[in-house]
């Protein structure tokens, strides 16, 4: 379950930590009882720039004191840096790292906002992961999100495509599910009266989702 962050620590900059598309590397919630840590963020000419880093007591606080990772704590590291282009497009990479005890979970890769004209954007993110873990040993995966619009006042569509490998995992963000191929078209037109309805119009909406061995 998802649950949004509260705390102003973490709310204060949380902008520049977030991504061109919908995948959310950054959950500030896996931080849970911080006993230490550090933000900085900031902008230098055209270049954005955010690090957090924290040292998490929760992760230890297990039931079993026999448990050799009973008491120890798991320390996060998050760094940003996004290079503006022009009006709304950017270029930008992000890297994540939760380390506890012999496990880890590192998250890196690119991303980008491009605007052509008034009314088309392309979005897109590529990131790879390295996991170990007890439940389930080494990992590794990938995942690319691409998102194209085009938002007129009247005319509008949109097409974009995910790919999340089985074996993709980010410990410091939120993801509901892998191992899924999708793909999704959107094709909508606006009237305006300028009376009490403000707007309607259709949309007509199609996607299609498959695991990575085809199964629709």
């Amino acid at each position: 379950m998802f649950y949004p962050e509260q705390r102003p620590f973490f709310l204060e900059g949380q902008e520049i930590f977030q991504t061109a598309t919908p995948l959310n590397l950054l959950n500030t919630r896996t931080i849970v009882d911080p006993r230490l840590g550090g933000k900085l963020t900031g902008k230098v000419g055209d270049t954005t720039l955010g690090v957090i880093v924290a040292d998490d007591e929760a992760a230890g606080l297990f039931d079993d004191q026999n448990d050799p990772r009973y008491g120890t704590s798991a320390q996060t590291v998050v760094g940003r840096a996004r290079y503006d282009l022009y009006s709304e497009s950017y270029l930008g990479a992000i890297m994540t790292a939760r380390e506890f005890g012999q496990e880890h979970n590192r998250v890196a890769g690119v991303d980008g906002r491009l605007r052509f004209g008034q009314m088309h954007r392309l979005s897109f993110m590529a990131v790879g992961s390295s996991t170990q873990n007890e439940t389930d040993g080494e990992l590794s995966g990938q995942a690319v999100e691409v998102d194209f619009t085009r938002q007129g006042r009247n005319f509008g569509y949109a097409a974009s495509y995910g790919s999340i490998d089985p074996d993709f995992r980010t410990d410091s963000g939120f993801l509901p599910r892998v191992d899924l191929q999708q793909a999704s078209g959107e094709v909508s037109y606006r009237w305006w009266p300028e009376s009490f309805l403000m707007s309607w119009g259709p949309t007509v909406t199609y996607m299609q989702l498959y695991d990575h061995e085809g199964v629709l």
